[in-house]
């Protein structure tokens, strides 16, 4: 028999080595790198730091001049008063306006106003001004932050109008401001009764006898509340 010699170059049972081998050459990242990357992808991560929570936000107290609008009877915008005026009155409009004297009756009981100002609210026909005589920046603004806290203190839903003339009576005094309020009024208010604790001011409106303006007496030394007082005239 002939016997063919084994090539020298190749032997049958010879060992190739990957890293000799064009074909089956692999990197180092071709096999470890991509399982590395699944891996990470694979792993969870840990949740966000919450944020701290933030503290709770105060209301503002509604003030002053947001509850209470101010206005001078010599350079008063009477229309724009009574927008001031109806706004209490979302869905009706009053028939007749209660004017309360500021020093003697408003501030003669802040507890009795309160309900004075409740039972208002519960009044949809009834409209609230505060008519007050003083020459005193001060005065006013000390009579506007204690009208603030009754309003913030009650049901009524402001604002409230602070009316402000220099005079009690005579030009410029209480009667020619109520005059001149109603005058300008809608034609759904009627009139207009104003509370005082000063009798000159009382007894100009009542020799006057203007159309729709009538006024009460509250004696400074009145032992009735002044709920009790408006109870009694039937006047809320």
């Amino acid at each position: 028999p002939v016997v063919v010699p084994e090539s020298p170059e190749s032997g049958c049972g010879e060992f190739v080595s990957p890293s000799e081998s064009s074909q089956s050459s692999l990197d180092f990242d071709d096999i470890f790198r991509p399982q590395a990357r699944s891996l990470a992808l694979q792993t969870p991560q840990p949740p966000p730091t919450p944020r701290p929570p933030q503290p709770l936000r105060t209301p503002r107290a509604p003030t002053p001049e947001s509850r209470v609008r101010l206005y001078r009877s010599a350079t008063t915008d009477w229309a724009r008063l009574w927008q001031d005026l109806l706004q209490a009155h979302p869905r009706t409009q009053p028939q007749w306006l209660l004017s309360l004297d500021f020093h003697g009756v408003v501030d003669k009981e802040f507890w009795s106003t309160t309900q004075v100002f409740d039972r208002i609210a519960s009044k949809p026909d009834l409209g609230l001004l505060v008519l007050s005589y003083t020459t005193s920046q001060r005065l006013v603004e000390t009579s506007r932050a204690f009208i603030a806290r009754l309003v913030n203190s009650s049901r009524h839903t402001g604002p409230i109008v602070l009316l402000v003339c220099p005079r009690k009576i005579g030009e410029q005094g209480k009667h020619e401001c109520l005059t001149r309020l109603l005058d300008a009024a809608p034609t759904c208010v009627k009139g207009a009764v104003h509370i005082d604790d000063s009798w000159p001011i009382v007894e100009e409106v009542r020799t006057r006898a203007s159309p729709g303006i009538t006024a009460q007496y509250y004696a400074p030394d009145s032992p009735y509340s002044l709920l009790s007082f408006l109870d009694w005239h039937r006047l809320l």
